[in-house]
């Protein structure tokens, strides 16, 4: 069995994500809004429900940023 990636730029995702099955793995490789480097990975766990795998260095860009309120958590 051989598992296949689906790729493409953030605006294809959005045009397909009814097309994805359930298990189905996506490289955005440009493009995604939600991702600071404009690159992300997504799988779809069914019936639209697709979420966004989220890399080290995304979250330290978003941190950098700003992106998360309220509290870090304990000192």
């Amino acid at each position: 069995m051989a598992i296949q990636v689906r790729r493409g730029s953030g605006a294809e995702l959005q045009a397909q994500k009814e097309k994805l099955k359930q298990g189905e793995p996506v490289a955005i490789l440009s493009d995604d809004p939600d991702a600071p480097s404009g690159k992300a990975f997504y799988v779809c766990y069914g019936n639209s429900d697709v979420r966004r795998m989220v890399s080290l260095e995304d979250l330290e860009a978003m941190q950098e940023r700003g992106d998360f309120d309220g509290p870090q958590g304990p000192p």
